[in-house]
């Protein structure tokens, strides 16, 4: 049985078409981490940046991480660059989120698999009005996992 780390490293190999080979972590998260931001695709879709779903306000991360990183991965025909669907984060979630009960949930469960999870986002605030007077500030932002085994992973091709 392939394990989740092995599906998702092969996944990466195939979207880069590397050659059969040995590659580490390091080298297929550099992969991971130069697809486009999840903004990219927000343009291409012509969807202003408010508009957006907010991860833990209008859509889980265990959904979120259902349909744009668990589905993608037991569907070869779904390409690499979906993972980086974009939505909003809280500044709150972003300044901790190891003490946000779903991130930490997910985390427990991605380390199991030698896999961890990463927001990536572009340091400028969206705010987002909240009321008749007030706004909250939100980031856009992409959640990417990344590799954390430290042994190598064999590519047969």
């Amino acid at each position: 049985m392939t394990s989740i780390y092995e599906t998702y490293a092969a996944k990466i190999c195939r979207h880069v078409e590397l050659p059969p080979g040995t590659y580490d972590s390091q080298k297929l998260n550099s992969y991971i981490m130069a697809l486009p931001l999840g903004e990219a695709h927000a343009a291409l879709d012509k969807v202003e940046l408010e508009h957006l779903p907010r991860l833990g306000d209008t859509l889980s991360l265990n959904d979120h991480m259902q349909v744009h990183f668990f589905s993608l991965l037991l569907n070869p025909a779904r390409d690499l660059w979906e993972f980086t669907k974009p939505l909003l984060i809280k500044r709150q979630h972003l300044e901790r989120l190891e003490g946000w009960r779903d991130w930490r949930t997910l985390s427990v469960y991605l380390r199991q698999q030698d896999l961890e999870p990463a927001a990536v986002f572009r340091n400028t605030p969206i705010p987002v009005k909240a009321g008749p007077f007030e706004t909250v500030d939100y980031y856009a932002a992409d959640i990417r996992v990344v590799l954390g085994r430290s042994t190598p992973f064999v590519w047969t091709g």
